[in-house]
């Protein structure tokens, strides 16, 4: 068979090349995801990845995650420069970088949100609100505020909520608060 008739394949060596990126950025972003969800649950609030991200493992999965996109582009670009569609393995190992970095950038406070939805209030302390009014997470205040929690919660320095988030310049979520009766 000529060289026109071959069908042009992306390389099997880079699907090889792609399994340890997309296996470390999995899971590094399954961690993250672990601190912020059943962490969170367990043991409150957490400085989600500040840890992970002080150790060798965490700078492991940060240069995994690196290494997976640079990855990605290559295999993109092979791809697109020999006319060809990628084998299923490689699509996989695309799919894995890229839920990837899709788990990583859902902010903490969704995964707050969802952490107390599905694990009740019974964990929770008034500091989830605090931190809720000054990070402008509007959507988890309400859920806390409808479940039983007191709208002019203050905290150590004696600052309610709406001053709270007032001072961090969240104006919808101050917006909110007003609305729904909060003082300063």
């Amino acid at each position: 068979m000529d060289a026109a008739g071959r069908k042009r394949k992306v390389p099997a060596v880079l699907t090889a090349m792609g399994m340890v990126p997309a296996a470390g950025a999995a899971l590094f972003a399954g961690r993250i995801v672990y601190e912020s969800t059943f962490v969170t649950c367990q043991r409150g609030l957490q400085m989600v990845g500040f840890a992970l991200l002080h150790s060798t493992s965490g700078i492991l999965g940060l240069l995994a995650l690196l290494l997976g996109l640079l990855w990605v582009i290559a295999i993109v670009v092979v791809a697109a420069y020999r006319r060809t569609w990628m084998s299923p393995s490689q699509m996989l190992l695309i799919g894995i970088v890229a839920l990837s970095f899709g788990l990583l950038a859902v902010p903490y406070g969704h995964w707050k949100l969802l952490t107390v939805k599905i694990c009740g209030i019974e964990r929770v302390k008034r500091d989830w609100l605090i931190e809720a009014a000054a990070r402008g997470e509007t959507p988890l205040l309400k859920h806390l505020i409808a479940n039983g929690f007191d709208i002019d919660t203050r905290n150590w320095a004696g600052d309610t909520l709406l001053t709270i988030a007032k001072r961090a310049g969240h104006t919808s979520t101050s917006e909110w608060l007003i609305a729904h009766g909060a003082r300063e």
